[in-house]
C-alpha cells in the first residue's frame, strides 16, 4: 500500500530533543517493510516563531510562507538524520522529486512546497500526486474549526 503521512510539527516539536523523532522513525521504518511510505513533516513553533519575525521585519506573505517552508526542511532533514538509511537523504522540493525519489524504495521525507499551502495541503496534493491508498494525517488540533478558536 502507497501511504502518505502528514505529521505536525507541533507533534515532533513538542519538546526541543530527539526523543519524537526516535519513536516516529521506529514506527515508520516498522511500516516501511510492508508499505511504501511519503511523510510530510510541519514546522511547528520554530517555524511560527520565525514568520513571526519576518512579519515583524515588514516582510509579505509569500516571503513569511517561504521561511516557514525552509523551517519545514529543516524539520524533514531531522527526520532523515532519524532515519537513516530506511529513507531516501534528499528533501524533495516539489511532488515530481518525491515521486522521483520514491523509485529508491526507501521512505520519502518533506517538507512543504510554496507559499499559500500548509504542509496538511502537501500532503493531500501529494496522495493525489502518487495516487495514494492512504493519508493519515497527525495533528496537535483537537478539531475542526469555523472560525479561529
Amino acid at each position: 500500500m502507497k501511504i502518505v503521512i502528514a505529521i505536525g510539527g507541533s507533534i515532533l516539536l513538542k519538546e526541543y530533543d530527539c526523543k519524537k523523532f526516535q519513536e516516529y522513525s521506529a514506527i515508520l521504518k516498522d511500516l516501511a517493510k510492508e508499505h511504501e511510505l511519503f511523510v510530510v513533516v510541519g514546522g511547528g513553533k520554530p517555524a511560527r516563531e520565525y514568520i513571526g519575525v519576518v512579519r515583524d521585519l515588514g516582510a509579505g506573505e509569500a516571503q513569511c510562507d517561504d521561511i516557514g517552508i525552509e523551517v519545514t526542511r529543516i524539520n524533514a532533514k531531522l527526520m532523515l538524520t532519524a532515519l537513516g538509511d530506511a529513507a531516501y537523504q534528499r528533501v524533495p522540493h516539489n511532488f515530481q522529486e518525491a515521486l522521483e525519489f520514491s523509485a529508491t524504495g526507501k521512505i520519502i521525507v518533506m517538507g512543504g512546497t510554496e507559499p499559500a499551502h500548509s504542509t496538511d495541503a502537501v500532503s493531500a496534493i501529494l496522495a493525489e500526486y502518487i495516487q495514494a491508498d492512504k493519508l493519515i494525517n497527525l495533528t496537535s488540533v483537537d478539531g475542526m474549526y469555523t472560525k479561529d478558536p
